[in-house]
């Protein structure tokens, strides 16, 4: 498992802080990790200050954040907003697609999908009806 935080100094310089429970990663890693760095510095120069990042998927990425995933999303930002007091700060959900071709020669592709999803578009779940949707 990696997690990977990232924080600012006085000079605006990331210092990325990585700790990890495998000493090697197979190739798949590095790949995704690729895909993470190119994602970050795409959202760097869009003016994005990067926290926190880890998130590893294998389809077209925006593919996977499905309702569930969304869900959870919002769920842990609400509680992050509440924890730092910013309940009234404006905030939308952005993903970020990282696409990496297996062999280097191939052109990578990082796409933003700017407020991909609102929370009122998640509508509350009922817990008696069906939920394979």
């Amino acid at each position: 498992m990696r997690f990977t935080t990232w924080s600012r100094n006085k000079d605006q310089t990331p210092d990325r802080v990585i700790s990890e429970r495998t000493p090697s990663r197979a190739r798949h890693f590095e790949l995704g990790r690729r895909g993470e760095e190119m994602a970050i510095e795409r959202l760097e120069r869009e003016g994005y200050r990067i926290v926190a990042a880890n998130f590893s998927i294998f389809n077209p990425p925006q593919a996977n954040v499905d309702l569930h995933k969304r869900r959870q999303i919002a769920r842990a930002a609400r509680g992050y907003r509440r924890m730092l007091g910013l309940m009234s700060a404006p905030y939308r959900y952005d993903v970020v697609a990282v696409l990496l071709p297996a062999d280097a020669d191939d052109r990578s592709h990082v796409e933003l999908f700017k407020n991909f999803w609102t929370d009122e578009k998640l509508r509350p779940r009922n817990w008696h009806e069906n939920h394979w949707d």
